[in-house]
């Protein structure tokens, strides 16, 4: 028995070996050491998205050995602008580049999508590799198609400095460490190799340390000549600035990367300068996975459990319902009687929703969010339509939070009701806040109430997917809320979120 059992052993620790000697190869096959980034064998061919489902233990799997499935390995991705291209880590030219032209205050990028306007604007940007939206408008970036996932790309610039942003809002789950890598060279360089005039600024993100790095890098031979450039240097000292994080918008979580660069020696700064400029963003997790919620009043966020983000919401995350066919401010939804009950099929049409209020609004360039509303025969219909920069959403549900007393506040109230409607037509259920005893009467609200178990609801919808659109339609009983149509208040509170999940892989076919 003891032979037998020390066999085993002997087997177990050769096998525990071949794990280790598996994930150091795998590790010596990553495109970065400690001097910065080696040259890739090839430029790894991908097959066209699909879409999956992975259980945990394959994930498991995937995350040690980087291989899913049968026979098929998962490598690391790089993505560029122009699209197509790997990133020179040996000193050869990229054999396409981009241009970004200096535009003046208000210009749009131009329609190819190889060149990128970058009009002017005084207010710049703070880099920390956060997209505010009182930074960026994205409305008018670059939004190219990449096997990652949307690319936007956009850029400005104040007279002396150049700004550069660039968002990846389809990859939310990162594994190690990658680096988004801007190249620029002057644009009157007419050199077929990689311009010696070329400078790189390459911001990197360590996902177990969670720190953003920089570097800046000229051509040296046949290869790259880097400079680690300290958090605390200035501008003026090293002529870039660079920060890279998964953090996106503050809200919802994508890469995002943001560059501040002196125009001079580069370029003379003035309307209708042009540089040469290329993007890469390197060692990408070929799976991702997000799960997002679009949500009125206007924003864009990852879907927490519905009793977090009740408890989270900001007050202003509440929108102002007012029953009647006028809205005294643009943020207000009206509740108009519509000319007929709509048919809730998931599938908007303009004669279904006569005399409905409609708001429209965009969001980080993902195009349209829609919200219609309207009452008939003693029920609340709502719409809501989301044309996401995601592909393939899967529809979940759609959650309606109703304060039928419109006290709003930051926390729920016991009046407070969550209507929730599974996708893609499932029964509706029908929740409540409670407060303990405790508080009970107090004016002092604090999060140790919760929702009461889901009780099924008289509400009727349907939640449908196309393409990149999500429709969700919902019909609300007015009675089930704690409301009456012909006694409604002057104004109640309301916020809907559709909720979707979004699963990208791209599988290199094993050779």
């Amino acid at each position: 028995m003891r032979r037998v059992l020390w066999l085993l052993g002997l087997v177990a620790l050769a096998y525990v070996g071949s794990a280790v000697v598996g994930m150091c190869a795998s590790a010596s096959s990553s495109p970065f050491d400690d001097a910065g980034i080696k040259a890739a064998d090839s430029e790894p061919s991908v097959a066209a998205p699909t879409q999956t489902s992975t259980r945990d233990g394959e994930r498991l799997v995937w995350l040690i050995w980087g291989r899913r499935g049968k026979g098929s390995q998962v490598a690391p991705l790089t993505v560029s602008w122009p699209q197509g291209l790997s990133w020179p880590g040996d000193g050869v030219n990229p054999t396409v580049w981009g241009e970004i032209v200096l535009g003046g205050a208000g210009e749009t990028p131009a329609p190819a999508s190889d060149v990128l306007v970058a009009p002017m604007d005084e207010t710049g940007a703070t880099c920390n590799g956060v997209l505010g939206p009182e930074e960026w408008d994205f409305g008018n970036a670059l939004a190219l198609d990449t096997p990652a996932g949307p690319l936007l790309i956009s850029a400005k610039w104040t007279g002396k400095l150049l700004y550069v942003a660039a968002a990846l809002p389809a990859t939310s789950s990162l594994v190690g460490r990658f680096e988004a890598i801007l190249t620029l060279a002057p644009s009157d360089d007419s050199s077929n190799g990689l311009p010696s005039s070329a400078r790189a600024t390459a911001v990197g993100w360590d996902v177990r340390r969670e720190i953003s790095t920089t570097r800046r890098g000229e051509p040296a031979g046949r290869d790259w000549r880097w400079v680690n450039v300290s958090e605390g240097a200035t501008l003026d000292q090293v002529g870039v600035r660079g920060a890279l994080s998964p953090k996106g918008d503050g809200s919802l979580r994508f890469v995002a990367a943001e560059y501040v660069l002196a125009l001079v020696p580069l370029v003379q700064p003035s309307p209708g300068s042009r540089l040469r400029a290329a993007l890469f963003i390197t060692n990408l997790p070929p799976k991702h996975e997000s799960t997002d919620a679009v949500r009125w009043p206007w924003g864009w966020g990852v879907a927490v459990p519905y009793n977090e983000a009740m408890i989270s919401e900001h007050p202003d995350g509440w929108g102002v319902v007012r029953p009647g066919g006028h809205a005294r401010s643009r943020g207000e939804l009206c509740l108009p009687e519509l000319l007929a009950a709509p048919v809730l099929d998931g599938q908007i049409g303009d004669s279904e929703w006569q005399g409905a209020a409609v708001l429209r609004d965009s969001v980080l360039g993902s195009g349209l969010i829609e919200l219609r509303a309207g009452l008939k025969n003693g029920r609340f219909f709502l719409a809501m339509v989301c044309h996401t920069l995601r592909r393939n959403p899967i529809p979940q549900q759609l959650e309606v939070y109703l304060d039928p007393v419109g006290d709003g506040g930051l926390l729920p109230r016991d009046d407070d009701r969550l209507v929730l409607l599974t996708a893609p037509g499932g029964p509706a259920s029908l929740m409540s806040w409670k407060l303990p005893p405790s508080q009970a009467g107090q004016k002092v609200v604090t999060p140790e109430g919760q929702w009461q178990e889901a009780k099924p609801s008289r509400a009727e919808g349907m939640i449908q997917a196309r393409d990149n659109q999500v429709v969700a339609e919902v019909a609300i009983p007015l009675d089930e809320i704690g409301l009456a149509q012909d006694a409604l208040p002057e104004t109640f509170r309301l916020m809907a979120r559709l909720v979707y999940d979004s699963e990208l892989t791209i599988e290199v076919p094993k050779r």
